[in-house]
């Protein structure tokens, strides 16, 4: 559909405004030329009659800077001169009924309007029931095949990059976005899925659109992440020092994604921050050590004052095993490190850490020495590796066992709360009506059911937290062996 652009120009002193500015106005209507006055003419004599009377209003003030260049800043009047004058807005008023008599791009209504009665039956028990044993995109798929004729507004075609084409395969398409957008619209479907299909269907269109929005769901993630980890007003911190600090100097994206896995709950996302990923080094080193005093330290091993006195404080921390007397008399002795030859092999490994106190505790600069032989070192080797086996591919099937579940619990309760909604609309807007009261029954029926599975899905979601979200757990949930000793059979196409 194409539509012709009007354009006007007109300066503003002709309706009293307090200087000469340009404007300019497009529309889809004739009338609009009305807005057009005439040439401006004589514009400057008026400004010098103004300005001799003392009427004249001086927006701007002139000075010449350091340079010894002219300059320009506004006065306190500008800011009033931006106001439309009064006899601007009455023209409008006046040319409203001729510019909208024409309604060019508004859509047209339909012939018939159903009736309430009509509307309500689309939402039956029946169609409840379908709907809840028909996998989404299916049921989608579905409406979508049964959508009428009806053509994209211009906006919508602009979003979608449709705007200006004449290939027949477009309006095909746009029927289908038309439909999966009013289903969207009316709640019928949520936004992931919409944009799911938006994509899948329209491959000749642009991905601008589904880019914006991932863009805007990325922003909104970070906004979440920033409220919860910058300090309040007061100076207080939601989360703990040590939490507030990572965000401050980590991946905010990466903090975000963790902080959605966990629900946007703060002590969940606490408890998650606080497994980390630590590092185990092995070290193999030939230590050279023995016993100096300060000016053993000084004439014989030709060290500096600075790293005598350093050693020497180090090992006045632990004194009873790192300083002695000399047998022979004189000064002190220090047990001392004077070189340090090895390997250093570097490996991951999965744990957890506990923080116990904010603060963490400081490292201790003295080298322990146990007495432990080579034999020993492969054996505790030797069980470390045994103990952390599958760690990482244990906790990949719990972290998608776990998305999954969620996913069908939140499309559970977004099921609920949709015909609660719809519950409440009926008993405010057809309490009298006796078709609406049997309908209410029986979506309350529907929504008791509704309850009921979100209590069972809670229950097994407490027991998969219990066990880590396992494999043993999960396939027990897939073949039907609930956590209240019945067969549970749970269908997870909602969730997909």
């Amino acid at each position: 559909m194409r539509t012709q652009v009007h354009k006007v120009t007109w300066y503003m002193l002709h309706y009293g405004g307090a200087t000469p500015k340009r404007h300019y106005c497009l529309a889809n209507s004739p009338h609009v030329a009305g807005l057009w006055v005439d040439k401006l003419r004589n514009w400057k004599q008026q400004l010098e009659k103004l300005k001799a009377s003392g009427k004249a209003k001086s927006l701007v003030i002139k000075y010449i800077d350091k340079g010894g260049k002219k300059r320009w800043k506004g006065s306190k009047l500008l800011r009033s001169s931006e106001n439309y004058p009064p006899r601007f807005g009455l023209r409008l008023v006046d040319l409203w009924h001729r510019l909208s008599s024409e309604k060019y791009g508004m859509p047209a209504l339909p012939k018939e309007v159903p009736p309430a009665h009509e509307l309500e039956a689309m939402l039956e028990t029946a169609h409840l029931q379908e709907a809840k044993a028909t996998p989404q995109r299916e049921l989608v798929n579905k409406s979508v095949a049964e959508a009428e004729t009806q053509p994209a507004s211009e906006e919508e075609l602009l979003k979608l990059g449709l705007g200006g084409s004449d290939d027949g395969s477009v309006k095909g398409k746009t029927r289908v976005t038309n439909r999966i957008m009013a289903m969207w619209r009316g709640g019928q479907l949520d936004g992931d899925m919409a944009m799911q299909l938006l994509g899948l269907q329209l491959t000749t269109g642009s991905s601008s659109a589904t880019s914006n929005l991932e863009a805007g769901e990325e922003n909104a993630l970070k906004a979440k992440l920033r409220r919860l980890c910058e300090p309040k007003k007061n100076g207080q911190l939601q989360v703990p020092q040590w939490l507030h600090d990572q965000w401050k100097n980590g991946d905010h994206m990466a903090m975000a994604k963790q902080l959605a896995q966990c629900n946007f709950d703060k002590e969940a996302f606490i408890k998650f921050k606080e497994k980390s990923l630590t590092k185990n080094d092995k070290t193999v080193s030939d230590l050279e050590m023995g016993w100096y005093s300060r000016d053993d330290m000084l004439k014989v091993l030709k060290w500096n004052t600075k790293k005598i006195d350093g050693a020497i404080k180090c090992c006045e921390q632990d004194q009873a095993n790192l300083v002695r007397r000399c047998a022979y008399g004189g000064d002190d002795e220090y047990y001392v490190r004077v070189r340090e030859t090895g390997n250093r092999q570097h490996e991951k490994i999965s744990s957890e850490v506990t923080r116990e106190n904010a603060q963490e505790p400081e490292m201790d600069c003295t080298a322990s020495l146990p007495d432990v032989s080579a034999s020993d070192a492969d054996q505790v080797e030797t069980r470390l590796r045994a103990t952390t086996a599958g760690t990482v591919v244990a906790t990949s099937q719990a972290n998608r066992s776990k998305d999954t579940f969620r996913k069908y619990i939140d499309s559970v309760l977004q099921k609920s709360a949709k015909i609660r909604g719809l519950i409440g609309d009926l008993r405010k807007n057809y309490c009298e009506d006796e078709h609406a009261k049997k309908s209410i029954e029986a979506l309350d029926q529907d929504l008791a059911t509704l309850d009921n599975e979100y209590n069972t899905l809670s229950e097994h979601m407490a027991k998969g937290e219990q066990d880590d979200f396992n494999p043993e757990w999960f396939g027990n949930l897939m073949v039907g062996k609930g956590s209240r000793g019945k067969d549970e059979s749970i269908d997870f196409h909602v969730a997909h």
